[in-house]
């Protein structure tokens, strides 16, 4: 009785000592870009490990281990941005991109001067937090607390890795085979030349417009509040040991250090409750429509013969890639065309074609969630993951594409030719005669 008490403490202090202090930051105010950390949390919660979660969409976990930070201000002034963006319409995805990555800033710059975010910042101690957990797009202030509490980050994205994340942890990154998906969606494959065109120059001007702007619009909100913190864009990248991208993204190479976290935030749905909803769902022949309303709109605001439904076995569920959805574009969008799209996507093409990609998805031997939450700790256990860093995490991109040395032999052949045209005049011309000019002569 004795031995077994015994093994019950030794056995608890063990599980005690793995646990971890947790430090995540979820931006974003919109729901999708909560819902798959919100899982994550909540697994790593029951595992026992201590979280303070900053988040601009705050979430009942009904667990002691968990400490939330609503975000408010931010999102206020990050909603005002995104619908001037709209009404702008701006179609290129290139502007679009900044103008969304200028948002980012602004809802960073107002979170950090609340007064919950500071009091966490001056009340700092080193160590205090074991790990920082956030989700961001590229480089953000939001970092510095990695540098601040001297702990390793993981960055998780909702979107497809961008270029800039990616390269971060020196993945290869090549905007002809793989363009960046944000700017280019619909470019995959064995692109024309004004693609690889439009991609390169996309890929030139995002690395001169980050480096020159948002990274410099970042060290001015870390220097304003983090006032005792002296670190560079350089620093905050290597405090990053992983990225997390919860999308299915299109065939590449990722580093060991990049994980795709694919839908770990889809549960086994429960049956819905007895009522009218359910009544209206089970009684549609037809099967029903779903409408995303996206994280500013409401229900209310919609017509009466609308409902909105998230989840049934009557749902169409429908992905925005080839083969199991049809493209949209939102500015030129009218009333033909989104009905011939619904009466194009009811085919039983697109049923079959989703249900094979499904199928494949699942055939892994982890899901998602497994693999975020084994990574997640170790992270923890080894205090990051310095030893699978990959060389090319510093080499610069001109210098990863050839760039200099295309350069120098451009210039080398540049200078061949200058030469000869230099030379050439100075060997004489000869005066060989043709065999019917010399028997004129004779």
């Amino acid at each position: 009785m004795v031995l077994i008490k015994f093994l019950t403490v030794f056995l608890s202090l063990i599980t005690l000592s793995i646990c971890a202090n947790i430090l995540a930051v979820f931006e974003l105010p919109y729901y999708s870009h909560q819902s798959f950390p919100r899982t994550l949390m909540k697994e790593l919660a029951l595992r026992g490990h201590h979280l303070t979660i900053l988040s601009s969409i705050p979430y009942e976990y009904n667990n002691s281990n968990v400490t939330q930070i609503h975000l408010k201000e931010g999102p206020k002034v990050y909603g005002g941005l995104v619908n001037q963006l709209l009404y702008k319409k701006i179609s290129f995805p290139a502007l679009w991109i900044l103008n969304e990555l200028n948002a980012h800033s602004e809802l960073t710059k107002e979170n950090l001067k609340s007064e919950e975010v500071q009091n966490l910042i001056r009340n700092a101690k080193k160590n205090d937090f074991d790990l920082l957990l956030i989700e961001c797009v590229d480089v953000c202030p939001m970092l510095a607390f990695a540098e601040l509490y001297d702990c390793p980050a993981i960055v998780s994205t909702a979107f497809a890795m961008p270029f800039m994340l990616l390269e971060t942890l020196g993945n290869d990154v090549n905007p002809v085979i793989h363009p960046e998906s944000i700017a280019c969606p619909l470019m995959y494959g064995n692109l024309s030349l004004f693609e690889r065109l439009q991609s390169f120059f996309f890929y030139i001007g995002h690395h001169w417009f980050a480096k020159h702007f948002f990274n410099l619009k970042s060290y001015f909100h870390i220097k304003k509040y983090f006032p005792n913190l002296n670190v560079s864009q350089k620093q905050l990248e290597e405090r990053i040991a992983f990225i997390f991208s919860n999308t299915l993204t299109n065939v590449r190479p990722f580093l060991p250090n990049t994980i795709e976290t694919s839908f770990m935030q889809i549960e086994i749905p429960k049956p819905l409750p007895e009522g009218d909803l359910k009544t209206f769902l089970d009684d549609s022949e037809e099967g029903i429509i779903l409408m995303s309303l996206g994280s500013y709109t409401e229900s209310k605001d919609l017509d009466t013969n609308v409902v909105d439904v998230f989840r049934n076995p009557s749902t169409a569920n429908t992905l925005v890639r080839k083969g199991v959805a049809v493209n949209l574009d939102l500015f030129s969008l009218n009333e033909e065309k989104l009905r011939n799209a619904i009466f194009e996507i009811v085919k039983l093409k697109y049923k079959r074609n989703i249900q094979e990609l499904r199928r494949q998805i699942h055939d892994q031997p982890m899901s998602g969630l497994e693999k975020a939450v084994w990574y997640t700790e170790f992270v923890i256990r080894n205090k990051g993951a310095k030893f699978l860093t990959y060389p090319a995490r510093d080499v610069p991109f001109y210098k990863q594409h050839h760039y200099d040395i295309l350069l120098i032999i451009s210039f080398a052949i540049y200078l061949t030719f200058k030469a000869l045209k230099a030379i050439m005049p100075m060997f004489p011309k000869s005066h060989s005669m043709s065999p019917l000019t010399a028997k004129k002569s004779d």
